[in-house]
């Protein structure tokens, strides 16, 4: 291969690279207020607060409301990104997950698994929860 080719093809591998990826989630990307739908949940809200509170509120499939407080961890240096409840005041244990952006107001969420060992590593297709951020809301938890 020619030395002119091979700058060509390199360059144009770095463009595509750098086209095709979007800058990283940061801490700011997740604040706000979530709102969507999963196979075993008919609703979810949820708030993620700027001083690492959130608020949960969610209808499973059978009807059934809950609601879920407490504090949160997320961990931007991986992919996808590692998301612990904890200090949940309605449980007895932490709920761990993971969470990918799939644009700035879109993000997924995988199943929750009440030990950080057992938490998704991928998303299962069926416990996906897809969730679009509510426009307007200042991400404060109640």
């Amino acid at each position: 291969m020619s030395r002119a080719r091979f700058h060509v093809l390199s360059l144009t591998a770095l463009l595509a690279g750098l086209l095709g990826c979007g800058s990283p989630a940061g801490p700011s990307d997740l604040i706000g207020t979530w709102q969507g739908s999963g196979r075993e949940f008919a609703s979810v809200l949820v708030r993620f607060a700027p001083d690492g509170g959130f608020h949960l509120e969610y209808v499973d499939a059978k009807g059934e409301r809950q609601e879920l407080t407490g504090d949160y961890e997320a961990d931007f240096t991986k992919a996808p990104v590692p998301l612990s409840l904890r200090k949940i005041k309605q449980l007895p244990h932490s709920l761990h997950t993971i969470v990918e952006f799939d644009s700035a107001d879109t993000l997924r969420m995988g199943g929750f698994a009440p030990r950080w060992k057992l938490r998704p590593v991928a998303f299962d297709p069926d416990a996906v929860i897809r969730l679009e951020r509510r426009l307007g809301d200042a991400g404060t938890t109640s």
